[in-house]
Formats: structure tokens, C-alpha cells, sequence
């Protein structure tokens, strides 16, 4: 009967250190072209190539779910969207001890994340098979931390790329071109009313820019 409990307790100990750890993916994902929180980015964790896990951006950039995976476990996470440069950071989890975390314990991963998009002619692809992050657990901050002279050689190599490569349009001189774009248009088909508008969109895009102001003026002395 003794050796009974002694075989039981010594299998549910083992059992015990066997457990799963919870680890938490959470942060928000920001578009570096425009500075600004960016929707729809999907948030992959991968294991051996196969997705194990995922989750999505909000409106507000922000995404949060949970894995669980073995102490020392190893994975890749994976940020993607249509249109941008995927980013991948490994997680290495080789210098996890049992005795660091408790069977079932919340381990949570740094995730702030920002990216960029695609720019033709850069030939950016190495990024398809290297991580622009390493994270690792390091049992004298008991917790994970960013490999960051890896970050910071990836970082300049990928920064000396994208200074060669033509600046990204700004959103607002898009929208101040296609406003204005279409305010002389409709002001060439004598349409002076709905001319105005446009003129006045791209004023309130850009108030400082004459051009809208000059032809607001003007629809307004053929419009009486």
C-alpha cells in the first residue's frame, strides 16, 4: 500500500511539472508610413511551420490571445497584412526552468509591433526567412526579453534599405490631390457649386494652401 502511494504521488509530481504554461500574444500593431494605429493585421504563432494560434487587430491596433505550449517551447510569431512587409519574431524558451515558473503559469510576450508597407524595387524577402526580433527567457529577469544587439543589426539593415527606396506618399496630400483634382474638374464644366465643394475639402485638409482658398473665391463671385 505504501509503495502504492509513493508510485502515485511521484506520478502526479511529474504530471504536475509536465503542465502546459499560458502564454499571452498582446499589443498593438502601428502603420510607421502614416503613424498610426493599424486594423486588420493578423498576429500568427507558429510551430515547426504549422499555425497553432492566431488573432487580428481592431480598429485600434490592438490584439490579445493566449497558446499553451510547454516549458522551452519554441515558436515563431508572424504579423501580416495585405500590402505590408510581413515581420516575424522566434521565441526561444531553451533557458526556461521548471522551477522558474509555476505548471499553468502566465508567461507574457512583448508585442508592440510596428510595420510598414511594401516598397517596389527593395527587395526586402530576407525577411521571409529571418526574424526581425529574438526573444528569449532569461531567468535572471525571470521573464522575456528581446535579443536587442540581433533588433538593432536587423533594425539598421532594414532602415539603410528603406532610406533608398521613395518616401510614401502622406495620406492627407492624397486626399489634398484628389480634392483638388476633382474640384477643377467639375470647375472646368462650369459645375461651380459642387466645384466648391471639393475646393473646399482639400481647404480643410490644407488651410494653408492658396490654391483652395483663391478658388473657393472664385465659384462664389460666378455663383451670385
Amino acid at each position: 500500500m505504501k509503495l502504492f502511494i509513493l508510485i502515485f504521488c511521484l506520478l502526479v509530481s511529474v504530471l504536475g511539472f509536465s503542465q502546459d504554461l499560458k502564454y499571452k500574444f498582446s499589443g498593438t500593431i502601428t502603420n510607421s508610413d502614416l503613424n498610426k494605429k493599424e486594423a486588420g493585421v493578423k498576429v500568427s504563432v507558429l510551430v515547426n511551420g504549422t499555425e497553432v494560434a492566431s488573432g487580428v487587430t481592431g480598429s485600434n491596433g490592438k490584439y490579445s490571445f493566449t497558446y499553451d505550449a510547454p516549458i522551452k517551447a519554441k515558436f515563431v510569431i508572424v504579423y501580416s497584412k495585405s500590402g505590408f512587409v510581413t515581420k516575424k519574431i522566434n521565441f526561444e524558451g531553451s533557458k526556461m526552468n521548471e522551477e522558474d515558473v509555476l505548471p499553468g503559469a502566465l508567461v507574457e510576450l512583448p508585442g508592440d509591433v510596428s510595420i510598414f508597407s511594401e516598397r517596389p524595387g527593395v527587395d526586402l524577402s530576407f525577411l521571409n526567412n529571418e526574424p526581425y526580433v529574438v526573444l528569449f527567457w532569461d531567468p535572471n529577469q525571470m521573464g522575456v526579453v528581446p535579443d536587442m544587439a540581433a533588433y538593432n543589426k536587423m533594425k539598421k539593415k532594414v532602415d539603410d534599405l528603406l532610406a533608398k527606396a521613395p518616401a510614401v506618399p502622406n495620406e492627407d496630400d492624397a486626399k489634398f490631390t484628389e480634392a483638388v483634382k476633382g474640384g477643377d474638374a467639375l470647375f472646368s464644366e462650369k459645375k461651380y457649386q459642387e466645384a466648391m465643394v471639393k475646393f473646399e475639402l482639400a481647404n480643410s485638409i490644407k488651410p494653408k494652401e492658396k490654391y483652395p482658398t483663391d478658388k473657393i473665391i472664385e465659384c462664389e463671385k460666378l455663383l451670385r
